[in-house]
Formats: C-alpha cells, structure tokens, sequence
C-alpha cells in the first residue's frame, strides 16, 4: 500500500517534469530557431540579472492550449489517488501511470536533445582538439606595426539584420532587396560570403547567436564554453 502510494506520487512528479520538458522545448524552437547547445550553456553561465520577465509571458501564451489539457488531467489525478484507496493498492494502475510519465518524460527529452543535436554536441565535448593552439594567432606575440597617420575603424553591430534581407538575385532569401543601400555597400566593397553573391560569411560553431558572432569576429576564437567552466563574466572563464 505505502509502495503504491510512493509510486503513485512519484509518477506524478515526473509526470509533472515531464510535461514542462516537452512544453519548454516546443517553446524554444519556436521563439528561438535554430538555437544551440552551444548558446544554452552560454546564457547558463553569464548573469541574468536585468533579464525581461517577457519570455516567461511568452511562453505561457505559446502554451497555453496544452495547460489547459493537462492541468485538470493533472488534478484530477491527483484527486482520485489521494481520495480513493483502491486506486492506490491497485498495481495495475500504479505502475501504468508511471509507464505514462516515464514516456511523457522521454518524448520530452528525446524532442529536445534532437531538437539541439545533443548527442553530437556531448560527442564534441568529449574529443580533444589543439587546432586552436596551432591556428590561432595571439596579437599580443604579433609585431603590429601601424603606419604614421592612422586611420579610425568604425565597427558597426546590427542588432536582428543578416543578408537574407536582401534579394534572391542577390542571394537574399526575399522576392524585394529589402536593404538595398546595404546591398549595395556589399556590391562596391569587400563583403565576406559564402559564394558569389551577398551569401553571408559562413557560421562556424560557437557564431550563431548574437553575442557569439560578435566575439567571434573580435577575437577570431568562437564562444564555446566547457560544461565545467565557470561563471563567464567580463569575457573570463
């Protein structure tokens, strides 16, 4: 009787994290395509303080179909196992509910892990690599020599804006060049792509977010953390 009743609340709570699992995931991939393992254990390790309360709005709203399902599922679930004896001596029904939040919990963590390639990510992490130690070039060891009149560089961030504003022909991904000033800056000057056209350079791990491509680009390293690194703060590990 005690077993079952444990059972019972244990299958309960699993099912519980299980729901938030498979709800979170959906969630993420729909406000943030495309989005890495690479970016999560970033956003883990820096300081959230200041962080919008929105995105918990969000994901309320985005989810709110599926609250509504489950929650009285839920409770009345719940309900019955605690007013009703028989429902809790009863194995069958015990060791159903924990097959149902097991696999609730599964499908969850199955969607997600797919959803971020966790697999190969974890596969990365367990490979050493020196690559960065025999390709990268420290400024500081470099003899940098600049020329009498210097010249000011002005390095310009656009938040939200990437060349698939641009047109087809351009190699946009838009009927209408959407940025055509721009397009045309790319067109007179150097821009750095991935073929003929206004392609965009291509992303290497560690680039795709915004604060990733823009430490990319300044330091030429890619913003991959370790699992077991510390807090990132001020560009330290």
């Amino acid at each position: 009787m005690k077993k079952n009743s444990f059972l019972l609340i244990l299958s309960a709570l699993i099912g519980f994290i299980g729901f938030i699992v498979k709800t979170v995931s959906g969630f993420l991939m729909h406000a943030f395509n495309g989005l890495s393992m690479e970016e999560i254990i970033f956003h883990l390790k820096v300081p959230m303080k200041g962080t919008s309360n929105d995105m918990i709005k969000d994901y309320f709203k985005h989810t709110k179909k599926a609250w509504l399902i489950f929650v009285p599922i839920f409770g009345i679930f719940c309900f019955l196992i605690g007013k009703f004896k028989k429902i809790r001596s009863n194995t069958f029904i015990t060791y159903l509910s924990l097959f149902s939040s097991f696999s609730l919990l599964f499908s969850g963590l199955k969607k997600l892990c797919s959803q971020l390639h966790f697999g190969n990510y974890l596969k990365l992490q367990l490979q050493k690599s020196d690559f960065i130690e025999k390709n990268y070039r420290d400024p500081k060891d470099e003899n940098l020599q600049f020329p009498k009149k210097k010249r000011n560089l002005i390095y310009i961030y656009l938040e939200s804006l990437e060349s698939t504003f641009t047109s087809k022909e351009n190699g946009g991904a838009m009927d209408d060049d959407l940025i055509p000033e721009l397009s045309m800056l790319a067109k007179k000057n150097i821009n750095f792509s991935q073929n003929n056209k206004i392609g965009g350079a291509t992303a290497s791990a560690g680039s795709y977010w915004t604060t990733g491509a823009m430490v990319t680009q300044s330091s030429g390293l890619p913003l991959m953390l370790p699992i077991t690194s510390k807090k990132y703060k001020d560009g330290e590990l």
